[in-house]
């Protein structure tokens, strides 16, 4: 592991779309524990947010007795002495870090990693949009002894439709949940349809995913690259390229000697020359009212109860005072196509009432 400071990049060159190859590399998870570290100077200082904009929540997890949210992005605290704080984005709130436009990913990972802090899991998701491979193909391959690999077994995971035996969703996985590796390969745009995630797939036909989940020293090691502002597909098809290979059969019993299945290389070949991807979620009133009814009312409900409506309303009329020109831009869009939907559908209707004109039936 280096000993040495990181100077932070300048500026966000890791975000750059691959249209040409139809690939995408993103970072999809991220957990990290920080000891010695507040709460206010892990949110306002390394992820470079504002505490007063998460909520606090009276659950936690992995031994936290409490949390504090944004959409997506937890830090979980009040834990045994010694357990200091634990930061956990999921893929959703990866995307809604990145649509915050703070730190890159560079950046935020040489800050956490200058505290001398413990990155306990990491992801990296390949998506392909055109193709190289399908699903059921890898699952042959497995099936049928063509892969070459480290790992002592793969895991077959689907979910299937009793009435008609469709198959709603399969995820092929490579390596053990104590793994400190695990590769994951499934249909993304499967999934995205089966949970009516319909703006997700707009002008997508195929989309499948190839995921890299890493954790504790493994997750410390990919960190530090990327730190380091390493290409992200070259640290991607080095971890592919010496776990696993997918191979055509031969008659000779030395695996190592079969080629390397065509697809795959160029699968590999082509996510090597990407760059990471940034995919920032905007921000909406709709995501906000989302999340309000998600996360905040039964926290609403219980003020109310403990103090009265008019408490509340201080509040809010308080927070006002706290609103940014973002904040009001956003607001102005929702309005703006609200009034335009009230519109459209006033016009609608009134096209629906509309009587037709009489006319006098002639006598045959």
């Amino acid at each position: 592991m280096p000993t040495k400071s990181i100077s932070p990049p300048s500026s966000n060159t890791g975000a750059q779309n691959t249209s040409r190859t139809g690939l995408r590399v993103l970072i999809d998870w991220l957990q990290a524990t920080l000891k010695n570290v507040s709460l206010e100077a892990l949110i306002n200082g390394i992820l470079d947010l504002n505490i007063d904009n998460f909520a606090e929540m009276d659950n936690g997890m992995y031994g936290y007795r409490k949390s504090l949210r944004l959409g997506n992005i937890a830090v979980y605290y009040d834990g045994n002495e010694g357990m200091g704080i634990h930061l956990q984005m999921s893929g959703g709130g990866c995307r809604e870090y990145e649509g915050y436009k703070k730190r890159t990913w560079s950046h935020l990972l040489a800050m956490i990693l200058d505290l001398e802090s413990n990155i306990t899991r990491l992801d990296l998701a390949i998506d392909d949009f055109t193709g190289y491979f399908k699903i059921p193909e890898i699952e042959k391959k497995i099936k049928s002894g063509e892969v070459q690999s480290k790992f002592r077994e793969a895991t077959n995971y689907e979910k299937i439709r009793l009435k008609d035996g469709y198959r709603r969703g399969q995820t092929l996985y490579l390596g053990s949940n104590t793994s400190l590796l695990k590769v994951r390969f499934y249909d993304k745009f499967k999934e995205a349809f089966e949970k009516g995630k319909d703006e997700e797939l707009e002008g997508i036909e195929i989309w499948n995913r190839t995921e890299l989940q890493l954790k504790d020293e493994r997750a410390v090691k990919v960190a530090w690259l990327i730190a380091n502002e390493t290409d992200v597909g070259e640290i991607a098809t080095g971890i592919l390229n010496y776990y696993v290979r997918f191979t055509v059969k031969r008659t000779d019993s030395n695996k190592s000697r079969w080629k390397t299945w065509k697809k795959w290389e160029r699968f590999i070949g082509d996510v090597q020359k990407i760059k990471l991807t940034e995919l920032p979620k905007e921000r909406t009133i709709e995501t906000k009212l989302g999340w309000l009814d998600r996360q905040v009312t039964p926290t609403l409900a219980t003020i109310v109860k403990a103090e009265s409506p008019e408490f509340l309303l201080e509040l809010v009329q308080e927070a006002f005072k706290r609103l940014k020109d973002q904040d009001f831009i956003m607001i102005d869009q929702y309005k703006d196509a609200k009034q335009a939907r009230d519109e459209r559908l006033k016009s609608l209707v009134s096209m629906t009432h509309v009587k037709p004109e009489s006319s006098k039936s002639e006598a045959i």
